[in-house]
């Protein structure tokens, strides 16, 4: 019995060495196809950039950046959302996007759509792209906010999917891949600009959101009154300290870089209400509030309950640049923009 657990144990060591030295030489957004590609693309690129939007396929659908850099002089953007990248995941990303950044980047501004830490799901709880963003500090913040939450159950489907990731079950080939320099990508999200934005146009295709928004338009409104209740009567759970303690966290990593970091509320986001008002960072705009934005909640400007179209996101990167030029210092562009 003695010599079983010896070899036990030995066993346990080798897997947490190797899965730790492979995540040593893999990079911070192996398992985000989108990531990959995008910042591969970011990488050949000859013109530096000093604009950059971070967020979900909020930010993928509904940023332009060739319209964006029209509209604000002297500015050259790249849209890094991409489908899924939610809350921890988001964050970690940020996180480690300015931990690349050259120390002196005062020329350089991180637009962060502002997320809630979503739950746990039993049906994605070990895939990679749930899991390979886990480390001390991002098990640390889900674990927290959901202490303060009051959720038990969620704690422990995140502590499972934090060893899940740690001993690497499931994911070894993928990793391993990604930290010999094959991480697997995603050329599509690059659009058509190349600049990372991809607009949502009707073409027939089988989005189950699409379908679903067009088989029941009333929940456009349902989505619109959640949110409007957000602003009048928030849940302030969502605010956890310990999630808007990362969040401070990001900012101090930003300023320490010379980054301006922009924390937005994107529309149509019932959750984001409390963080944005619990957050009082240095910048931050609000594009949420159907009050002051009632088109973002239009009929014309929707592709599905949750996102813009390709016209939505053209009005929304234009409240986008306005919202940006209020808190820069770079001028309005001289050029006429269609």
């Amino acid at each position: 019995m003695q010599a079983f657990l010896i070899r036990l144990l030995a066993f346990t060591a080798l897997v947490l060495a190797t899965t730790a030295m492979l995540r040593w030489h893999a990079p911070y957004h192996w398992a985000n196809t989108g990531w990959n590609s995008k910042l591969e693309a970011m990488q050949q690129d000859e013109e530096p950039f000093n604009v950059y939007f971070i967020g979900s396929s909020r930010t993928y659908h509904g940023v332009d950046p060739i319209l964006f850099d029209s509209l604000v002089e002297g500015a050259r953007s790249f849209n890094l959302g991409y489908l899924g990248t939610y809350g921890i995941e988001a964050l970690h990303l940020a996180d480690e996007f300015l931990r690349a950044l050259p120390q002196d980047s005062e020329s350089t501004t991180v637009v962060w759509e502002l997320q809630h830490i979503r739950y746990a799901q039993l049906d994605t709880l070990h895939g990679t792209r749930r899991t390979y963003m886990f480390n001390g500090e991002t098990i640390r913040t889900v674990v927290g906010h959901f202490i303060e939450w009051g959720s038990p159950p969620q704690i422990l489907l995140y502590l499972i999917s934090g060893s899940d990731y740690l001993f690497g079950f499931g994911h070894c080939l993928d990793l391993m891949l990604a930290a010999t320099g094959y991480p697997e990508g995603n050329p599509a999200s690059l659009g058509a600009g190349g600049r990372g934005f991809v607009p949502l146009v009707d073409n027939g295709s089988v989005w189950r959101k699409r379908r679903l928004y067009l088989s029941n338009p009333s929940i456009l409104e349902d989505r619109r009154e959640q949110v409007l209740s957000a602003y009048l009567e928030p849940d302030w759970r969502y605010a956890s300290e310990t999630y808007l303690g990362a969040l401070r966290d990001l900012e101090r990593l930003a300023r320490s870089k010379g980054v301006r970091l922009v924390f937005a509320a994107y529309p149509r986001d019932p959750a984001v209400p409390p963080i944005y008002a619990g957050l009082d960072a240095r910048f931050q705009f609000d594009l949420n509030d159907p009050r002051v934005h009632p088109l973002l909640y239009d009929p014309v400007y929707t592709f599905d309950e949750g996102h813009l179209n390709a016209e939505g996101a053209a009005y929304f990167t234009k409240l986008l640049a306005a919202e940006f030029l209020r808190i820069s210092d770079l001028p309005a562009s001289t050029k006429q923009t269609q």
